[in-house]
């Protein structure tokens, strides 16, 4: 697929993926996102910027082989590979996991 775009929602608001190109493997239950990839959670607040990104549709896990950008709201994570099972809310990050946090004002 050229340019490519996803959107899913759960109780956690909705996700919006878009990027350069997409395959859909092993009868749709693998989507593989490449180029520049941009996820974004607008409730959440939270972008997503990477060169590939995998979403397992059968168990609901999105996952990045390689360095992923993160922004939120009061800061922003690098990481060299991502894991997201988006049923139950856990990320994890690994490779070198850097975050940056604005401290609220006392």
């Amino acid at each position: 697929m050229q340019q490519p775009e996803l959107e899913m929602a759960n109780d956690k608001g909705s996700w919006t993926i878009v990027s350069e190109q997409g395959v859909v493997q092993e009868n749709g239950d693998l989507i593989v996102f490449s180029g520049d990839v941009k996820a974004r959670n607008q409730q959440q607040k939270i972008t997503l910027d990477t060169q590939e990104l995998r979403f397992r549709s059968d168990t609901n896990i999105a996952s990045s082989p390689g360095s992923v950008d993160l922004e939120f709201e009061s800061g922003k994570t690098r990481a060299g590979a991502l894991e997201a099972d988006l049923d139950k809310g856990i990320l994890t990050l690994e490779k070198g996991v850097k975050s940056e946090f604005d401290a609220p004002a006392s």
